[in-house]
């Protein structure tokens, strides 16, 4: 079964590009979203 060990490893790269694109922008999306919080609750 060449194909599904395929699709796995496809699988495997796409989760690990994911995962490491997560670990690098999300520390800055949670900084902007508590940013816009902040602003948004000192507003009202």
């Amino acid at each position: 079964m060449p194909f599904t060990s395929l699709s796995y490893i496809v699988v495997f790269i796409l989760g690990a590009v994911l995962f490491y694109i997560a670990q690098k922008f999300l520390p800055v999306l949670l900084k902007k979203l508590k940013e816009y919080l902040i602003k948004k609750l000192s507003n009202e």
